[in-house]
């Protein structure tokens, strides 16, 4: 099972169901933009990680879609939503 709330450190080796193994390289973090009013608005990127995959490719991945280690591949983890434990 995924745990929701696990946070992941930069070259943390994850497991996504769909892409496989894969290397966070970094989070995105928090950061201030700026609307159409030019007024300053928070924007959370917490829990979001840039994961390269074996294949190559960086993707942007949620954490709640990853699994901490490549033995999340063989136990056959699944997303948060699909392991029915989103609260």
């Amino acid at each position: 099972m995924v745990n929701p709330r696990h946070s992941f450190k930069t070259r943390d080796i994850v497991y996504h169901a769909r892409f496989g193994l894969g290397v966070i390289e970094e989070e995105w973090g928090s950061w201030l933009d700026v609307d159409e009013k030019g007024n300053e608005v928070p924007v959370n990127g917490a829990s979001v990680y840039e994961v390269r995959f074996e294949n190559g490719k960086t993707r942007s991945i949620n954490r709640c879609w990853l699994a901490l280690g490549p033995r999340a591949a063989s136990s056959g983890a699944k997303p948060v939503w699909q392991a029915g434990t989103v609260t």
